[in-house]
C-alpha cells in the first residue's frame, strides 16, 4: 500500500496543485487511506477513504481548525453557487451527503446558516472491485471533494494567508493566484465535461478508453490579459476544445471567440 500512497500523493499534487501526506489505515476490518494537506496545513482538514467489503468506496471530509471552518462565513454568492453546483453533480455518480453546523444540507444545497461552525462531506458510491481501478478511483473522488471546499474558501488565499502558516515557513502554494491552476481546469471539465465546445469532437467517441480525460481548456479571457489577481469562475471563463480549435482560437489577438469559430465550421 506505501506504492499506491506514494501514487495518490503524486496524482493528487497534480490535479489539485497541493502537496498531501496519505497513510494507511485499517477500519473494522476494511482497508482505506487518510489524506491530509503536507507541511505546516496538515491540521487543516482530513479526508478519510474506505473501502467496504471491497464493494463500496466511502469518502469523508472533516475540517480540523475551527478557523478553517470559520472562513467559510466569507463565502459569497458566487461561491455558495459554484459548491451548489459541484455537489449536485457528485450526485450524479454516486451519493453525496452534506452536513453543515450539524444539519443536513439538502440539495441543491443553497440553504446556507448564516455562520458556519462545522461542515463535513461524504461521498459513497458502490463499486465492482474486480472492474475498477479503486486507487484511481479514489484519486478522483478525493480530487472531486477538494474541488468542492477550494469552491468555497480560494484555497489559494488561504495556504497564503499567514494566520495558516508558521513564521519562516514555506507555503504550499507559490503559483500565481490566478494563473493555471488545476482545481480551475477540473472544475470547467466537471461542469463541461470533455467534448469539444467548438467542434463537439470527443476524444474516448473516437480513440476509445486511451482518450480518457484527455482535452484542453481554453481561457476565454487569455491569462495574460488578466489584471492583478483576477480570481476565474470556471464554469463562464473555461471551455473544453480539442487541440485544433484550440490552436485556431487563437490564430488571433484577441482570440477568435466560440461563435466566432463555430460559424467558420458550418462555412
Amino acid at each position: 500500500m506505501t506504492h499506491d500512497s506514494e501514487y495518490m500523493e503524486g496524482a493528487l499534487e497534480s490535479n489539485t496543485g497541493l502537496k498531501y501526506r496519505i497513510a494507511p489505515i485499517t477500519e473494522n476490518g476494511n482497508n482505506g487511506y487518510v489524506i491530509r494537506p503536507k507541511g505546516v496545513n496538515e491540521g487543516l482538514f482530513k479526508i478519510k477513504v474506505v473501502y467496504r467489503n471491497n464493494s463500496k468506496l466511502i469518502a469523508e471530509f472533516t475540517p480540523l481548525d475551527a478557523q478553517f471552518t470559520k472562513s467559510m462565513d466569507y463565502s459569497d454568492e458566487y461561491r455558495k453557487e459554484l459548491f451548489s453546483k459541484y455537489a449536485q453533480e457528485l450526485e450524479k455518480n454516486g451519493r453525496c451527503s452534506i452536513s453543515i453546523n450539524d444539519n443536513p444540507l439538502m440539495p441543491p444545497y443553497s440553504d446556507w446558516p448564516s455562520s458556519v461552525s462545522s461542515l463535513t462531506v461524504n461521498l459513497s458510491r458502490i463499486v465492482d472491485s474486480s472492474t475498477t481501478d479503486i486507487i484511481q478511483l479514489t484519486v478522483e473522488w478525493v480530487t472531486k471533494i477538494i474541488l468542492l471546499i477550494s469552491s468555497l474558501l480560494n484555497f489559494e488565499q488561504i495556504y497564503d494567508d499567514s494566520v495558516f502558516i508558521a513564521d519562516g515557513a514555506e507555503t504550499v502554494v507559490t503559483q500565481n493566484k490566478y494563473e493555471r491552476n488545476p482545481l480551475n481546469r477540473k472544475a470547467c471539465l466537471m461542469i463541461r465535461g470533455y467534448s469539444c465546445a467548438v467542434c463537439g469532437f470527443n476524444f474516448v467517441d473516437r480513440y476509445g478508453p486511451v482518450g480518457k480525460d484527455f482535452i484542453h481548456v481554453h481561457h476565454i479571457t487569455p491569462v495574460s490579459k488578466l489584471k492583478g489577481e483576477t480570481p476565474i469562475n470556471p464554469i463562464k471563463d473555461l471551455i473544453p476544445v480539442c487541440p485544433n480549435c484550440h490552436y485556431m482560437l487563437h490564430k488571433r489577438d484577441p482570440p477568435y471567440t466560440v461563435d466566432e469559430l463555430k460559424t467558420m465550421l458550418r462555412n
